[in-house]
């Protein structure tokens, strides 16, 4: 077996697993089941397998002996070797017994971890105690580690037996010694306790020094106290050194030159020893250190001080002076203390004097001093305080008028030593109080008034009547922004109070004040009201146009158009052109105005009374034309109308026999006046070609033209004829003469008439043309039939063939 420390032995398990194949199945499909079978089985030999042959690592025992304890201290440690770089690890453990159970295949029973780890590593599992008289490879130790669904077990136990010799078992006695070391004198000596078997194996003898042990006994045998036993009960077995305070700062003895400069060194004290340094150029340090076995409260064990002398020269020396002289009289105002006479080297500070008493003091300049080595000298005085007696004070006069304002206080004639003290102002009225006071170390008589009181009344003084001149007005325009209340000049002892905003519209008080102690007159208006309208300043319109004025003739059909009304702008008028003038007159609406805030803006007309002239149709003419075998009327109708008095423009042609009456219309009159055409005479038509078809007092009947009395036949016969517009103009018209080129009826009578007569000349009858075509006419027509009828026969005759 190898030593102690040694690495530990492995012991790994094996294990197998068998498939049994069924002969039945299919070549194929038994293929199949056997490459399954022989994937899943290689992964089952493979986990089964791990942990006999391979581990995670080594697990490693080290024992050490404690001495202290008197236990063997066994230290686990794993070695991974198989965790993939970057996975974490994850190990249980458990301690068994000597007896080996096997390499674990799981964590079951491990009662130790977890422990975590990343990758391989080695890691401490645990230590245990074994006691110090064990002689054996102690317990098994067991670990099962997994990583990323991996497992892997490990065991191992101690190389190397035990030699049972670290000591008794753990409830053996234990001594506390004082352990010499090899350190420097500060501290020679560890404090320990260890086993009483370690002391008698290791520690009775030492080369570098001798340990301080106790008395004791070990299996039987005495063995006797060595070394300084009082060092046992201090720490690490020094004594700790006493304490004593720091000492207080040495005094110094520093006088004029350099021949008496010291440091007096202070009394003896326990533990300290003093080192007092001569005085070498102005300095010297003295130091305190601790004896051995002493420190100082402040854990040290020297202080220093380092002192500076001064190197001026001795002072002169100068008599001390005399005590100076007082003046002391009645009061306080003249009692003093004397300055002496000025004395090289000496100053003098005299106090003033209160409560009776006063110093002098003498103080010496710089480089002097007093013979008895001093440089002040101070002197106290007392002074009598009787005051001096003035005379009596004399009575303030105090000047009472109505109200306050003239109300006074006169004071009496300035007295030396003697002031006035008032409380409260005549002005203000009330009680007001006057003290004489006398001044410092002086006095009034016993039995002396010195204080004089009297109240001031404020009873009211008749007013005085005062005056102004004007009365407030108001400014007040469209709108508010502008208004405003125009005050007159107030005069002295008055002002003018006013209530309310102008520029917010509504009522504004202005109010005349006067002040206390003046009024106005009985019958005097103080109080003026005005009311203020914030109604908007209206919109700006433009002057509206004049109006246009119709001035015919005469005055009955004059008058003034007027525009329309609008939102801005209303239209009225007074007056008639019969009457007189007419008066039109321009309102803006509620809102608006005209330029310059103007309201309103009128406009007179006056008219012309001349007398009308009346229209005529003087040039106008009708007559009878025959055009194209048809009765026209041809006609010109001229208005002559200078004054407009014409009612109508449309005008009429009126025909009468003084029975019957037509009217024709001829149409209205153009802009000038005039109307010019032609009309077809009552009775008489024409067809769409323009050609005669009809004439008044024929009628065609049957197959015949007659001549009837109705069609306007009374036309043609005495008629009369009026062209009327209004005015009217009476023309001469008649039916119009026949001519060897027009025919004013019906040319032929129809065939088989009886009734018509050729045209004659004076167009009473029907014109002949000289046409005999009816005979013509039927033979063409048999003509015409018997060629059809020729032709249809020919059509039959040439289908047959």
């Amino acid at each position: 077996m190898s030593k102690p420390g040694a690495a530990l032995a492995h012991a790994d398990g094996d294990a197998r697993t068998r498939v049994r194949w069924s002969s039945r199945a299919p070549f194929r499909r038994i293929a199949a089941i056997l490459t399954s079978l022989a994937l899943g089985a290689g992964i089952a030999l493979v986990g089964v397998a791990a942990p006999a042959s391979a581990h995670t690592g080594d697990l490693k025992a080290t024992a050490v002996c404690n001495t202290e304890t008197g236990m063997y201290d066994v230290t686990y440690t794993l070695t991974l070797s198989n965790v993939p770089s970057g996975k974490t690890g994850t190990t249980m453990w458990r301690v068994g017994s000597t007896k080996f159970d096997g390499t674990p295949s799981s964590a079951k029973g491990m009662d130790r971890g977890p422990i975590t780890t990343t990758g391989n590593k080695t890691i401490t599992l645990g230590t245990e105690q074994l006691a110090g008289d064990t002689k054996s490879f102690g317990p098994w130790v067991y670990a099962f580690t997994t990583w990323n669904g991996a497992t892997k077990g490990s065991d191992g136990q101690l190389k190397q037996k035990l030699a049972g010799d670290c000591g008794e078992s753990p409830s053996a006695k234990k001594l506390t010694i004082c352990h010499a070391t090899e350190s420097d004198v500060k501290n020679p000596y560890n404090r320990i306790t260890i086993a009483v078997s370690a002391v008698v194996n290791g520690h009775l003898k030492h080369q570098w020094g001798e340990d301080i042990i106790p008395a004791f006994s070990y299996k039987g045998k005495q063995y006797a106290a060595q070394g300084d036993q009082s060092l046992l009960q201090y720490e690490d077995c020094v004594k700790p050194p006493t304490k004593i305070a720091v000492p207080a700062e040495p005094q110094k003895t520093d006088k004029c030159g350099v021949d008496d400069d010291r440091i007096i060194q202070p009394a003896a004290t326990t533990g300290v020893v003093w080192t007092i340094g001569k005085v070498d150029n102005n300095a010297a340090t003295a130091t305190a250190k601790t004896l051995p076995g002493f420190v100082f409260d402040n854990g040290k064990t020297e202080q220093s001080w380092k002192f500076t002398f001064t190197n001026d020269p001795c002072p002169v020396v100068v008599t001390v002076p005399a005590k100076p002289a007082k003046v002391d009289e009645c009061g306080v105002a003249l009692d003093a203390v004397i300055e002496p006479k000025s004395v090289e080297g000496v100053s003098w500070v005299i106090s003033p004097i209160a409560g009776g008493k006063a110093t002098a003091t003498a103080t010496t300049k710089a480089g002097f001093v007093f013979a008895d080595g001093t440089t002040t000298k101070t002197w106290n005085f007392e002074f009598d305080t009787e005051p001096c007696v003035l005379p009596a004070p004399l009575e303030p006069k105090f000047i009472e008028q109505c109200g306050l304002t003239g109300d006074a206080l006169e004071l009496p004639a300035a007295v030396d030593h003697v002031s006035w003290n008032v409380v409260g102002d005549p002005k203000a009225g009330g009680l007001v109080t006057v003290t004489a006071v006398a001044a410092v170390g002086y006095a009034f008589p016993a039995g002396a008034v010195t204080s004089f009181m009297h109240t001031f009344t404020d009873e009211p003084c008749p007013p005085t009547i005062i005056t102004f001149e004007g009365v407030p007005t108001k400014k007040d325009v469209c709108g508010a922004d502008d208004d405003l209340v125009v005050l007159p000049p107030a005069v002295e002892h008055m002002s003018w109070q006013v209530s309310g905003d102008p520029t917010k519209g509504g009522l504004v008080t202005v109010t005349a004040v006067a002040e206390k102690g003046y009024a106005f007159g009985k019958d005097v208006q103080t109080v003026f009201p005005m009311t203020f309208d914030s109604t908007p300043c209206p919109t700006e319109v433009p002057v509206p146009a004049v109006p246009n004025a119709i001035d015919k003739c005469g005055l009955a059909d004059d008058m003034v158009d007027l525009p329309k009304n609008t939102d801005q702008v209303h239209w009225s008028f007074t007056g008639t052109p019969a009457d007189g003038p007419v008066i039109v007159t321009a309102t803006a609406q509620d809102g608006f105005d005209f330029p310059g805030d103007v309201k309103e803006i009128t406009f007179e007309y006056e008219f012309d009374d001349t007398e009308c002239i009346a229209p005529t149709l003087e040039g106008s003419f009708a007559t009878g034309i025959c055009d194209a075998d048809s009765p026209w009327i041809d006609f010109k109708v001229k208005l002559i109308d200078p004054d407009e008095q014409a009612t109508s423009h449309t005008a009429s042609l009126v025909m009468t026999d003084g029975t019957n009456t037509e009217t024709i219309k001829l149409g209205d009159l153009k802009a000038d006046g005039t109307l010019t055409g032609k009309v077809l005479w009552p009775g008489a038509s024409v067809d769409a070609d323009g050609k005669a078809n009809g004439w008044p007092g024929w009628a065609l009947v049957g197959n015949k033209w007659i001549e009837v009395d109705d069609n306007f036949a009374w036309t043609r016969g005495d008629i009369t004829a009026t062209l009327e517009v209004n005015p009217e103009l009476d023309v001469a018209i008649a039916y119009p003469p026949a001519s060897p080129n027009c025919a004013l009826g019906p040319k032929v009578t129809p065939p088989g008439g009886e009734g018509g007569t050729p045209a004659a000349s004076n167009g009473t009858g029907l014109a002949s043309t000289g046409f005999a075509g009816t005979s013509i006419a039927i033979v063409a027509g048999i003509i015409v039939i018997a060629g059809l009828a020729f032709l249809v026969v020919a059509r039959i005759r040439r289908k047959r063939a």
